[in-house]
């Protein structure tokens, strides 16, 4: 009870005997590398083993390969409704809006012969 009163003693945080794990797919390529080589004289299966690591590291890698098309397609698509719906809202107004401006804000009979020229 007296040394919870201490101001002299440290309490210390409990320790776990944790120990996190880490993959390292550079090591586990090198060991396997290291393995075939001593499993396998003949060089075809080394050398087909080193492309499919090559390859299969290039597509998990670089996904700026996939990412860029699909940047490409969505861009495109994107542009695609825009123009659409322009036109579509130019369309609507070129035909609804006189005849909303005519309800909106009538105008005088002489009015109207200044404008017909227009149409």
């Amino acid at each position: 009870m007296i040394k919870l009163f201490n101001s002299t003693t440290k309490f210390q945080p409990r320790e776990f005997g944790y120990k996190p794990r880490y993959y390292d797919a550079d090591k586990e390529a090198l060991e396997r590398r290291i393995k075939g080589r001593e499993e396998a004289n003949a060089k075809g299966a080394l050398t087909k083993m080193r492309l499919r690591q090559e390859f299969g590291n290039y597509k998990s890698s670089d996904g700026t390969h996939r990412k860029g098309s699909f940047v490409t397609s969505s861009s495109f698509r994107l542009l695609l409704i825009i123009i659409l719906l322009s036109m579509a809202s130019y369309i609507v107004l070129d035909s609804l809006l006189p005849q909303l401006l005519e309800y909106w804000f009538p105008l005088e009979h002489q009015e109207y012969e200044l404008l017909e020229k227009y149409y």
